[in-house]
C-alpha cells in the first residue's frame, strides 16, 4: 500500500526525533530559551492551516476516514511542538545531522548487500518503505554531511563527511526515481547559484566536483542497479502531428481540401475525426486546415504511472468545488500499480498543490502557500547570518520539488519539520534565568 510506504518515512522520522530529544534532555537538562518571532510565526500559521484542515475534514471530508486524516493532521502539529521542545542550539542541530548522516550510510550498506525489500515498489534502491522513504532520507544525509563538513575543524573528518555526502547523493539517484533526480538537479543548481552569488568559490568548486563525480559514478553503475529489476518506461510521448498527418505538405495551406488528399490520408483524417469530434474539433469537411491545426496540437501519452489521470481527477474536483475543495479524504482514483501489478486505490494525486486544491480549495491553498512563503523567507534571513545552513535550505527545496511528483500532505510534513529544526536550533537563551533546570532523566 502506497500510503503505508509514505508513512514509513514519517514514522522513522518521528522515532528518530524522539530518540535524539531524550538524548539531548539527558545531556543538557531542560534549558530556558526564548523562541524567536520567526518560530512563533511558523507555529501560528501551521496551527491556522491545521485548524482549517480539521474544519474542512469534519464539514466536507470523507466521514469514513475522519479519524485517519485527523491523526495525520494532529501528528504534524505534535511533531512541530516536539521539535520546538528538543532543539535549542546549533549543537542540537549538529547532533541531528550526525544521526541523519549515520542512517544514510546504514541504508546505503543495506542496499549494497541487498538487505530488506528493494523490489517493494518498482525499480531502484529502497531497502525499507519504498523509494520515497529511501531517497528523502538519503538526501537528508547528503545535506547533513555537507553541513557537518562546514563545521569540522580537522581535515580527516572533513574528508569523511565529504565521502558520505557523495555516497548519500549516489544513493538518492540510485532510487531511480525521476522525482529524486529532478529534485537533486534543482537543489544542486540552487546551491551553486547561492555559493557563486556570495563569491564562495571554494565551496562552489567542492560541490560541483562532488556532483560531477557522483553523476559519473551513477552513470557507470546504473546498468548494474537496474539489471536485477524490471525496468519500465513511465511515459511514452506520441505526437499526433508526427504520424497522423504524415506526408501532408499542405499542412499550413488555407486552400487545402479534403478531396485533394489521397485515400490513405482521407482515411486517417476520418479516423481522427471520430476520435476528436466529441472534444470540439473543427469539422474536416468545412475547414480542413483548422482541423489539422487542432490535431497537430494534441499529444497522446501512455501514462503507466497514472500521474496524468490523477492530476485530471484533482483538477476536476477543484473546478467543481473551487473555494473550499471537495473535502479531505474525498479524492479517489484507481489504477494499476506499476510495481505490484495490482489495482490500487489512490487517495491523493501525487502532487501537493493539486491535492490541496482538490480537497481544501483556494482558501486552503492560500494558507498553505502563505506558510511555505513565510518559512522560506525566514530560513533565508537566517541563512544570511548562518551560511552553513545553506545545505538544509537545499533539503527544504528538495522536499518541495519532489512533493510535486509524489506523496501527500502527511508526507509533506518533513518540510515543516526540518525548517523548524533549523530555526529552533538558533534560539535566544534567557540569560537572566538559570540556564538549566535541575531535572534529568533517570
Amino acid at each position: 500500500n502506497i500510503c503505508s510506504q509514505i508513512r514509513t518515512f514519517n514514522f522513522w522520522s518521528m522515532t528518530l526525533l524522539i530518540i535524539i530529544g531524550f538524548i539531548l534532555v539527558r545531556q543538557h537538562g531542560l534549558r530556558h530559551y526564548r523562541p524567536s518571532f520567526q518560530t512563533y510565526g511558523v507555529l501560528f500559521l501551521l496551527f491556522l492551516l491545521s485548524v482549517y484542515l480539521i474544519g474542512n475534514l469534519f464539514f466536507l471530508g470523507n466521514g469514513t476516514r475522519t479519524l485517519y486524516y485527523l491523526v495525520d493532521i494532529l501528528m504534524v502539529v505534535g511533531g512541530a511542538l516536539l521539535i520546538i521542545f528538543f532543539f535549542r542550539s546549533e549543537t542540537d542541530l549538529a547532533l541531528f545531522a550526525t544521526f541523519a548522516e549515520t542512517i544514510g550510510v546504514i541504508l546505503f550498506v543495506f542496499s549494497i548487500l541487498g538487505f530488506g525489500n528493494p523490489d517493494l515498489n518498482g525499480p531502484g534502491w529502497a531497502p525499507f518503505g519504498g523509494p520515497i522513504t529511501f531517497y528523502r532520507l538519503e538526501f537528508l544525509a547528503f545535506s547533513s554531511a555537507l553541513y557537518l563538513y562546514t563545521k569540522s575543524e580537522f581535515q580527516f573528518t572533513k574528508i569523511i563527511h565529504l565521502i558520505i555526502s557523495g555516497i548519500a547523493l549516489f544513493s538518492t539517484l540510485a532510487s531511480l526515481s525521476k522525482a529524486a533526480l529532478i529534485g537533486s538537479i534543482v537543489v544542486i543548481i540552487y546551491l551553486l547559484f547561492w555559493l557563486l552569488s556570495n563569491r564562495d568559490y571554494k565551496y562552489t568548486a567542492l560541490l560541483g566536483t562532488v556532483f560531477f563525480v557522483v553523476f559519473l559514478w551513477f552513470t557507470f553503475f546504473k546498468g548494474s542497479i537496474m539489471s536485477t529489476k524490471i525496468v519500465e518506461s513511465n511515459v511514452d510521448d506520441y505526437s499526433m502531428s508526427h504520424y497522423s498527418m504524415l506526408n501532408m505538405k499542405e499542412y499550413y495551406s488555407a486552400d487545402i481540401r479534403f478531396e485533394n488528399l489521397t485515400r490513405t490520408q482521407q482515411a486517417r483524417v476520418v479516423a481522427l475525426w471520430n476520435i476528436f469530434k466529441e472534444l470540439g474539433a473543427p469539422n474536416y469537411r468545412t475547414n480542413l486546415p483548422a482541423f489539422m491545426r487542432y490535431v497537430g496540437q494534441v499529444r497522446i501519452y501512455r501514462d503507466n504511472s497514472y500521474r496524468m489521470l490523477m492530476s485530471m481527477e484533482a483538477l476536476k474536483m477543484f473546478k467543481s468545488h473551487p473555494w473550499f475543495g471537495a473535502g479531505i479524504g474525498n479524492y479517489h482514483s484507481v489504477g494499476i500499480n506499476t510495481g505490484t501489478k495490482q489495482f490500487e486505490e489512490y487517495r491523493y494525486p501525487h502532487n501537493i498543490i493539486l491535492e490541496i486544491l482538490a480537497t481544501a480549495g483556494l482558501l486552503g491553498l492560500f494558507i498553505f502557500a502563505l506558510l511555505v512563503f513565510y518559512v522560506l523567507v525566514n530560513l533565508h534571513q537566517l541563512l544570511i547570518q548562518r551560511k552553513n545552513i545553506l545545505f538544509f535550505t537545499g533539503y527544504i527545496f528538495f522536499i518541495f520539488v519532489t512533493s510535486l511528483f509524489s506523496g501527500d500532505y502527511y508526507d509533506f510534513r518533513s518540510f515543516w519539520f526540518i525548517s523548524l529544526v533549523v530555526l529552533s536550533s538558533f534560539q535566544t537563551p534567557l540569560l537572566n534565568q538559570k540556564e538549566t533546570i535541575n531535572w534529568r532523566l533517570a
